[in-house]
């Protein structure tokens, strides 16, 4: 792969004990959503990186993105802070998977909805730009006021515009 895997809501790369068929992350405590609703600006829990990813994996046919976690056998949330990954089989491919561009993080709240971003204003995550405008040609993106503590290693503008 031509780039290489950096945490940003975890803490660090995850532990694999054992044959690798169990992947354990642990969650930043700094990670927080974006400071509006629904979230006003939570930290981001295991329970909300667990709901994203049984969203995708339970949409089948309807995410493009679910066949890629067919060898996810179950995702696990002991704690606020853990998340555990049991895999079929091991892969030495899962972190490429799960830092894909598509696959972002949201909130539980909106994981349950059936359409999670009907508008640029549904949109709620945890990364370094917000939404500030959108409509049907293009979304305005700024860095978020409240300074995400995360993305240390990026260099941002302070707007733009895709």
């Amino acid at each position: 792969f031509p780039f290489s895997v950096e945490p940003d809501i975890a803490v660090g790369m995850p532990e694999m004990p054992g044959d690798g068929s169990l992947v354990i992350f642990k969650l930043n405590p700094a990670a927080r959503f974006h400071p509006r609703a629904p979230t006003n600006g939570r930290t981001v829990t295991a329970a909300d990186v667990k709901a994203t990813f049984d969203r995708i994996r339970g949409l089948g046919a309807g995410s493009p993105r679910a066949g890629f976690y067919a060898f996810v056998d179950s995702i696990q949330a002991p704690d606020a802070a853990t998340l555990q990954f049991k895999l079929k089989t091991p892969r030495a491919d899962l972190l490429q998977i799960m830092s894909d561009q598509f696959d972002i993080i949201i909130p539980r709240e909106l994981a349950a909805m059936a359409d999670p971003f009907a508008t640029g204003a549904d949109v709620v995550g945890s990364g370094p730009f917000e939404a500030e405008s959108f409509d049907s040609r293009r979304i305005k993106l700024v860095r978020r006021r409240d300074g995400p503590v995360s993305y240390t290693h990026l260099t941002l503008p302070t707007n733009r515009e895709v």
